[in-house]
Formats: C-alpha cells, sequence, structure tokens
C-alpha cells in the first residue's frame, strides 16, 4: 500500500490536517482467497530488523530468474525507471507464486501486510504483478509491457521476482516498491518495554519528515521530524503490545508516507493474516459510501468518540475530488486542477476551524478503510477528537476486469450554537478541571462578567478592533471598576467548543489562585473567523 500524508495551517485558530493512502488491492483479474480464511506465515522465516539497503540475495528467482535478471537493465532503459533488485522482493514473489490459487488467484492483502513485515520491508506495501510468457525470448517484452500499465510507475525504486517455466509458459511474479527513505537498522520486537532509535534520512525530493505513531491501545501520537531531510529520535515503547510507526514526508505532490510498520514489544510478531471478506459485485458509489460511513462510525464508537454526521455539501466536494483523481490519473490531495483541499473547501464556501482529507484507490472498500486505519497518521485522522462531520465521494471506474473505486473522506469541525446555559456549562468544565490540580473552585461575579461579555461583543461586533484593542479597552475598564480586588488576569480566545477553552484557560498558570471570575462569550465571525466562532473572554480574580 502507498500512503500520503499531509499537515497544513489554516487561517483561523486549528489546522488543516490532510492524509491518504493508495490501497493496492486485490489484483485485477484475480479473485480472492475464502472469506475468514487464516494465512499462516510463520513458515516465512522473519528478519530480525527492518533495514532499507539491498540484502546480498538475488533479486530475482526461478527456472528463468537468469533471463528476468538480464531483461532489467533494457526494462528500465524501455521505461525510463531506476528499479533496483531487492532479494526480500524476490522471496514475497516465490510466496505468492507456490501459494496461488485457481485462475492465478491472489493472496489478500491482509496477508501481505504481514508477509512485508516479516521480511524486514518498511516501505507501504508493493505491488504485485502475474503474468504469464509463452517462452523465455519474449519474456522482457511482456514484462515490460505489464510495468508500463503500472499507475505512477516511475516512483517505484525496487523490483523482485520469480519466473518459472510451467507447461504453458513461463509464469512470472514481479513485486514492486517504493522506498524513499533510508534508515539505519530498527528491531521487529522488543523483549520488554523500550526505546528504539529512528535514524536516517528521506531521499531528495522530500522534506519536513513526521512521525505518526499508533500505541497498542489505539492512541496516537505525532511528532515533528525536523525542516530537513535528515532525522534520528528515540522511540520510547513503554506498552506492552504491537505499536505502528509511520514516517511521512513533504514531496512533490504533497505528502507522502514513506514507512509504516510496527514493532511488537513483549509480544510474539504477527504470523499469521485472516482473508478480507470482499463483496461478490461491484458496489454502486451510494452504497460504497454509506459502507464506507458505517465503517467510520464503528471505529469512532470503539474509541469513544462522538459519531460524525454525513454531510451533503461535504459529500459534493469528496466526490468531485474522487471524479478528478480518476479522470486525470493520480490520487493525492494536490490537484492539478482544483488546487489543494483547503482551496477545494473554500471554494464551495466552507471554512473551518479543523478538517481532515483521506484519498484512496482500492478494489475493495472495505480495504481501502483497512489501509486507513493501518497507518497511524490516516487512522489519526479518521478519530479525530473534534471533527463533527463527514463527507465521502466514491468514483468506481473499470480496470483491467476489475472495477477500481477511487475515494475521499473529507472531515471537519462545524461550530453548533451556543445554549442557553452555555456559560453555566463552560463554568462547570473549567472547575472540572481546576479541582485535580487542587486549585479553588471559582464563583462568578456578575461585575467581571458584565465587563467580559462587554469585551467578546466588541470585538465580533467592531472588525475594526483588533484583540489589542478590546484588551487595553477592557484593561482601563478594569482599572476604572471599584472591583475590590488583588490582581486579575484576563484570558481571551477565539475557539470552536467550549471544552477546549475551558482547558486553555484552565491551563493558565497565572490563575491557580483565583476565586472568582467573569465569563463573557460571544458567536459569529469576522473577517478571519470560520462561522459561529465563540470569542471568549474570561476575567480571574483573586
Amino acid at each position: 500500500m502507498r500512503a500520503i500524508g499531509r499537515r497544513l495551517a489554516a487561517a483561523a485558530a486549528g489546522g488543516l490536517i490532510c492524509l491518504a493512502a493508495v490501497s493496492a488491492g486485490p489484483w485485477p483479474g484475480t479473485r480472492p482467497l475464502p472469506a475468514q480464511e487464516r494465512i499462516d506465515l510463520s513458515s516465512v522465516q522473519g528478519a530480525q530488523e527492518y533495514r532499507t539497503d539491498e540484502p546480498t540475495a538475488p533479486g530475482f528467482l526461478g527456472s528463468d530468474a537468469a533471463v528476468l535478471g538480464r531483461s532489467l537493465a533494457r526494462i528500465n532503459k524501455a521505461l525510463g525507471t531506476s528499479l533496483r533488485p531487492d532479494g526480500r522482493l524476490a522471496r514475497l514473489a516465490r510466496w505468492v507464486y507456490e501459494r496461488r490459487g485457481p485462475a492465478n488467484a491472489m493472496p489478500p492483502q491482509d496477508a501481505f501486510d504481514v508477509l512485508t513485515h516479516r521480511l524486514g520491508l518498511v516501505e507501504p506495501l508493493p505491488h504485485l504483478l502475474m503474468m504469464q510468457a509463452p517462452d523465455a525470448p519474449r519474456l522482457a517484452n511482456i514484462v515490460s509491457a505489464h510495468l508500463a500499465k503500472v499507475f505512477d510507475l516511475a516512483g517505484y525504486t525496487h523490483i523482485g521476482g520469480v519466473a518459472e517455466m510451467e507447461v504453458h509458459g513461463v509464469v512470472v511474479v514481479i513485486a514492486l516498491s517504493r522506498r524513499h527513505i533510508q534508515m539505519g537498522p530498527v528491531p521487529r520486537s522488543l523483549s520488554g518495554p523500550g526505546r528504539i532509535t529512528l535514524e536516517g534520512r528521506v531521499a531528495d525530493g522530500y522534506g519536513r519528515p513526521e512521525l505518526a505513531h499508533t500505541l497498542p491501545g489505539g492512541e496516537t501520537r505525532m511528532e515533528s521530524l525536523g525542516r530537513g531531510a535528515a532525522f534520528n529520535v528515540a522511540v520510547s515503547l513503554e506498552e506492552i503490545g504491537r505499536h505502528r510507526l509511520e514516517i511521512t514526508a513533504q514531496g512533490r505532490e504533497g505528502p507522502d508516507v514513506l514507512a509504516n510498520f510496527p514493532v511488537f514489544v513483549g509480544v510474539p510478531a504477527d504470523d499469521t493474516a485472516e482473508a478480507a471478506v470482499l463483496p461478490r459485485r461491484a458496489a454502486r458509489p451510494d452504497e460504497a459510501r454509506e459502507r464506507l460511513f458505517d465503517l467510520i462510525t464503528a471505529e469512532r464508537s470503539r474509541a469513544r468518540l462522538d459519531p460524525l454526521v454525513l454531510d451533503p455539501e461535504l459529500d459534493e466536494v469528496a466526490a468531485r475530488h474522487s471524479q478528478d483523481m480518476s479522470a486525470n490519473g493520480f490520487v493525492g490531495h494536490v490537484s492539478p486542477t482544483t488546487g489543494t483541499a483547503e482551496q477545494r473547501l473554500l471554494r464551495a464556501g466552507i471554512v473551518t476551524d479543523l478538517a481532515a482529507e483521506n484519498v484512496a484507490k482500492g478494489y475493495a472498500i472495505d480495504e481501502i478503510h483497512k489501509g486507513f486505519m493501518d497507518s497511524p497518521g490516516h487512522r489519526a485522522a479518521i478519530l479525530l477528537p473534534g471533527a463533527t462531520h463527514v463527507g465521502i465521494g466514491i468514483v468506481p471506474k473499470r480496470e483491467n476486469d476489475r472495477t477500481t473505486y477511487f475515494a475521499t473522506e473529507l472531515f471537519i469541525r462545524r461550530i453548533p450554537p451556543l445554549g442557553t446555559d452555555a456559560k453555566t456549562v463552560f463554568l462547570r468544565e473549567l472547575n472540572g478541571l481546576r479541582e485535580p490540580a487542587g486549585a479553588s473552585a471559582l464563583e462568578e461575579d456578575p461585575i467581571l462578567t458584565k465587563l467580559a461579555e462587554a469585551t467578546a461583543l466588541e470585538f465580533l461586533g467592531d472588525h475594526a478592533l483588533s484583540q489589542n484593542d478590546v484588551l487595553e479597552r477592557l484593561t482601563r475598564r478594569l482599572g476604572q471598576a471599584d472591583l475590590k480586588v488583588h490582581s486579575a488576569t484576563v484570558v481571551f480566545s477565539v475557539l470552536g467548543s467550549l471544552e477546549d477553552g475551558a482547558k486553555q484557560a484552565a491551563g493558565d498558570p497565572r490563575v491557580d489562585k483565583a476565586r472568582r471570575v467573569g465569563i463573557g462569550l460571544a458567536q459569529g465571525t469576522r473577517p478571519g473567523l470560520v462561522p459561529n466562532s465563540i470569542v471568549l473572554v474570561v476575567i480571574f480574580a483573586e
């Protein structure tokens, strides 16, 4: 699986996160193994480490391996590629060849996720091709013709394969992978809690690497690895279980996932996989959209997050982007015709302080979703805590006797109107956050509340006044009022929820000794703010 991740700044408080995945999916012209079949991979010798350098092992196997090897230079020249042989990809191709089913059916994607990591590969899932040549002399031409049809072939860097002479000709399995990162060896497993070091550099044309780390309990942590190509970071693996690590970087066409692999801490490494349940017929766009929405809802329910509302406006934006990807032959966030994700949202009149985008190409809706969830960054987008609405656009396309689905998921926060009890709710939330720290419960002061309310309304009502302007006016009013307080502290915020405001106010160390509070709330918009923005002014007094 190839995946792309992106994090962008937004104009208002918050940020726009864009993530994408491209699923290699089941291969065209094949049928899956029976649903729910457990596939035993324990016979494949597991590597002790993940490595990005090629092992000293043949990149091609089988009775006609030498023909494939001699053809590689010719293939690279004919197609303008720089593919390098890797023995681990050859072993993967051998495993596929030996276990192909009737009509050359290939095992499901889950098996390859486990298998590639057992072999010590860190890059997204390889792309597999199966073909047949009538004889060895015509092998190179047939392999070249099949490779030329691969989507975005220039992005692939390594190749491995097997070529075996059978009764009716030479059967060939080719594995292609994208390796745009160099890393020092990383252990696949630890006997117990510990630390690992991720040290290396991303390939030319990439920068600003970022680490996404999904812990065994499901929490995902994001960490910048710097602005340049090189990185060096120690990662703490304190929880027992399966950790998933992903490194993304900004490339020519936006963000790209360069590495995605599990590390097993105190538990055995995976050695089995389950065959995915695939539909018997192609799904209509509305069916596929509903299926993805159900899968997203189930994931958020398991994570105890609020369900999302399926938003028709977002559906339309997502559908147009999926159609654009299908028509123009790309999968990503930056379109040659519509630009970036935030530009598409703004063009549709959708302004938000929090958004995420996932895009994918695959042959089965469930496997597209699983590809997202197996990627820490994309999982974080689906489980974005502050998101309230989602739009899903699916465009099917017939390719090589199979239906391909181009999918776009858009997650945003729409700020709801404040209730009549907003101040009461905010004060209760604020006091609840102060209690564990031992801070006194706050009591609302009517005079302070009146001053705070005037300031919040003034900021929203008079666009000529800056934040500094209204705060200076509030300072003067505080000095003129007979408040009988030793000191006062003001917290000014523009946000999308009362919960965010309470966390921000409670986290200010200057207000720990406060006993009284004034709360000003106003909701609306002004240039630079998203619709229904909440302006919060809190005055703390000792």
